[in-house]
């Protein structure tokens, strides 16, 4: 975080207040956008990475590791 220009914080920040709005809208973490995404969401897709071992987007391995007692996961495929 520390070496984040002031872009790419901001671009982060909106994406994370859209999606924890979604959260609460619905009462579930969704990452999965029908607009952007239809083929997944058709699917039943909620969640792009979340406790799967490939990325749903683009098919790369995801990586799983522990901070402070919850299990973080990211696409190592490059989509994120």
């Amino acid at each position: 975080g520390n070496n984040l220009d002031r872009q790419t914080f901001d671009k982060i920040w909106d994406v994370s207040v859209q999606l924890l709005r979604r959260g609460y809208d619905t009462g579930s973490i969704l990452t999965v956008d029908a607009t952007l995404d239809p083929s997944l969401a058709a699917r039943g897709e909620r969640r792009y990475i979340y406790n799967q071992s490939r990325c749903a987007r683009c098919s790369g391995k995801v990586s799983s590791w522990n901070m402070s007692g919850r299990t973080c996961y990211a696409c190592e495929g490059g989509c994120q």
